[in-house]
Order: C-alpha cells, then sequence, then structure tokens
C-alpha cells in the first residue's frame, strides 16, 4: 500500500466519531493491506514506528517532524 492511500485511510478515520463507522473503515483498510505490512500499519494506527519495548528514538521534536511534513507536501 502507498503511503497516500494510507493517509487517506487515516483522514477518514479521523473524521470518524461512530465508533461502528470506525470499524468500517478499519476493516476496509486491513483489507487492502499486505500480510508484509500489517504490523508496521498497527503501530502507525497507534502513534508508533516501533512496539513498546523496542527502544528507537528519531532524535526529532514532534514539532519538527510536523513542519517537515508539512514543507514536504506544501501545506
Amino acid at each position: 500500500m502507498t503511503f497516500g492511500k494510507l493517509a487517506e485511510y487515516f483522514e477518514r478515520l479521523e473524521k470518524t466519531s461512530s465508533r461502528l463507522a470506525l470499524i468500517d473503515t478499519l476493516t476496509d483498510l486491513f483489507k487492502e493491506v499486505k500480510a508484509s505490512e500489517i504490523g508496521m500499519v498497527s503501530y502507525l494506527l497507534q502513534g508508533r514506528v516501533a512496539p513498546f519495548w523496542q527502544p528507537i528514538e528519531l532524535g526529532m521534536s514532534e514539532k519538527l517532524v510536523a513542519q517537515s511534513m508539512a514543507r514536504a507536501y506544501g501545506v
């Protein structure tokens, strides 16, 4: 799955408040994700890039990451 397509699903999830609609969107998402990508997508849904037991430091503040993404996408 491309990152753009994943971002579209994340936007849909963010705009949805109904629990049943969230489940439907997640169902659609996981139907499209390759088996090898399920772990990575699951971590991103939780706002993580790796499991909690794996100490990964990106060395960037949340604000810097947001600014970088905004600049990359011209937002």
